[in-house]
């Protein structure tokens, strides 16, 4: 499994830089993987490198486990019924409809994916289908994070009136799909993610775990910052 009880001992925290290393951590992603190791958002007995592309079901256990950790309510990996209880809540109030989920191409231990499904996160790629082993893509990862902060309005209007409006616009703006499009630029304008060179976005291309991790890190040390908080 891609947790396999990720215990923070003294001993882990020592070997840090060479659990990174090992797995081919580029030198960007070095500090930002430090501090997720330290905050609990980081698999350390996982054989995948860090240069990897993320499955879409890796990725979601990944945003699971940070909603647990940055609510406070972090108690054992692949449970989280209070992140559950919370973002239904939310949710409600939001209007936003919970929904059971359907997929029949997941188990029955896909708990993370049930999680972000019923309150809307992330979609299946019909109503029937999650894909759970395919890869998750920059827009995908773009879209999940904007539904998440569409949970927390007050933190996302506080930090938006706090930034510049003007946005560029990409050179691959025309590749973005419409569903996404609104999202990734949000998303870029709140500083979670980043362009590529030539000021490409590369909509579609696959993201690797310690990019992923790099964006989960920047998310929890950001959520908790604003006292609207799971």
């Amino acid at each position: 499994n891609f947790f396999n009880g990720c215990d923070l001992t003294f001993d882990t925290l020592l070997h840090l830089p060479q659990c990174f290393i090992g797995k081919g951590c580029s030198d960007w992603a070095y500090s930002y993987l430090h501090y997720a190791a330290q905050q609990n958002l980081i698999p350390y007995n996982t054989s995948k490198e860090y240069t990897s592309p993320l499955t879409r079901r890796e990725c979601c256990e990944l945003i699971a486990n940070m909603l647990n950790v940055t609510s406070g309510s972090y108690t054992d990996l692949f449970k989280y019924p209070n992140s559950y209880a919370a973002l239904s809540e939310k949710a409600k109030k939001l209007d936003t409809n919970t929904k059971d989920v359907e997929y029949t191409d997941i188990s029955e231990n896909d708990e993370s994916i049930k999680l972000l499904s019923s309150v809307g996160i992330i979609n299946g790629t019909d109503a029937k289908t999650f894909n759970p082993n395919g890869y998750i893509t920059r827009e995908q990862l773009c879209t999940i994070l904007g539904r998440i902060f569409k949970l927390y309005p007050e933190f996302y209007n506080y930090v938006s009136d706090s930034l510049n409006n003007t946005i560029t616009l990409y050179s691959d703006d025309l590749s973005i799909s419409p569903w996404a499009y609104d999202y990734v630029y949000s998303m870029s304008k709140l500083g979670f993610v980043n362009g590529a060179d030539d000021n490409m976005f590369l909509p579609q291309e696959f993201c690797t775990l310690e990019q992923v991790l790099t964006i989960v890190e920047r998310t929890s040390a950001a959520l908790p910052s604003y006292p609207s908080k799971l």
